[in-house]
């Protein structure tokens, strides 16, 4: 009898899944199969399997279905190319090893500053095509390693900076698309190079609001969105939105870690920041660093019996081995840092 089958709880379930490994040992037919099962809803109301209907492009609220046994990975804020090196090397290695099935960017992973208001070093120099260019490259990277069968993004303020920089200083362009699909002509897949026939989805705001609009829903249960609330205490930003919708929240955007929960009549509601992943002392950051309440980690789960469990896995810096390291831990591994 599977290990997981004499669990008590969906919470015991979740610890015998980590403890075991089950996943190191999965063949590509079983990572295929539980692949095939992952649907989303369309506007019509139908359920339309993922890995033949599959978008490159997503305007709004992408409603998915995920089976059980399915693994998710949700990165957020990266900052590409002010990205901490350090940090992903490590989250790499946990990738390589936890093979998620999905592997989610929650937002901010490009950082757009050569289109930042913020001052800039004036000894610093600023390439748009070598920013997009290392975006590119740490985002296959990171789908490479994982050995996802598909990745989304739902896209964030930063993302978003194309739109509101032409709306800025050319309004009159700033309403282009392009003729095929119907996207702003600037949008973010297409300055990254990604064509229809790879398996990833950008999920982009239909409202006009960058990092408000587009967000993922995962089995009617949570909803994973960049975010723009900001309020001071870890935790507090998503609870706007959990307050509001009724509904579990999990977001980036304030490059902080925590959560909140509160239950309901019938069930028990989380808010879920999940940090971020850039380097504190790039010029990039210097409006938030680990010295303003900035907190390194990122979010992996699980689907057991219909419920997402999604961890939240803070970085920390310690010393091991004599040197100060970053590490987190994951299950019964520690994942460290190197010099």
């Amino acid at each position: 009898m599977s290990k997981l089958m004499t669990a008590n709880t969906i919470e015991e379930a979740v610890r015998k899944a980590r403890s075991s490994r089950i996943y190191a040992n999965e063949s590509n037919a079983a990572r295929t199969n539980l692949f095939n099962q992952i649907t989303y809803e369309s506007s019509t109301g139908g359920n339309m399997p993922l890995h033949k209907y599959g978008f490159l492009r997503y305007q709004g609220v992408m409603p998915l279905n995920l089976p059980d046994g399915l693994r998710i990975v949700v990165l957020p804020d990266i900052h590409a190319p002010a990205h901490n090196k350090q940090w992903l090397w490590a989250i790499e290695q946990f990738l390589a090893e936890y093979r998620p099935h999905i592997l989610i960017f929650i937002g901010d992973s490009t950082d757009f500053f050569f289109l930042s208001r913020w001052p800039k070093p004036p000894r610093q120099g600023y390439n748009a095509m070598q920013e997009l260019e290392e975006s590119r490259e740490l985002h296959d990277r990171l789908i490479k390693v994982s050995g996802c069968l598909w990745a989304f993004e739902t896209e964030g303020n930063h993302e978003n900076r194309t739109n509101s920089f032409l709306s800025a200083v050319a309004p009159q362009i700033s309403t282009l698309v392009d003729m095929d699909s119907q996207e702003p002509v600037m949008n973010y897949s297409k300055l990254l190079g990604y064509k229809g026939d790879e398996k990833i989805t950008f999920v982009s705001d239909e409202r006009g609001f960058g990092g408000y609009g587009g967000c993922i829903i995962l089995n009617g249960q949570i909803r994973l969105i960049h975010g723009l609330p900001l309020r001071p205490r870890a935790g507090g930003s998503p609870r706007v939105f959990t307050d509001q919708l009724g509904q579990s929240v999990m977001h980036g955007h304030s490059h902080r870690i925590g959560e909140n929960h509160r239950e309901t009549l019938t069930e028990v509601l989380s808010a879920q920041e999940i940090g971020y992943l850039a380097n504190p002392n790039r010029a990039e950051m210097s409006y938030h660093n680990l010295l303003s309440n900035g907190h390194p980690g990122f979010a992996a789960g699980e689907v057991i019996g219909g419920t997402v469990n999604l961890e939240l896995v803070p970085i920390i810096q310690a010393l091991t081995n004599d040197r100060l390291r970053f590490s987190f831990w994951y299950g019964d591994r520690e994942y460290t840092t190197e010099d």
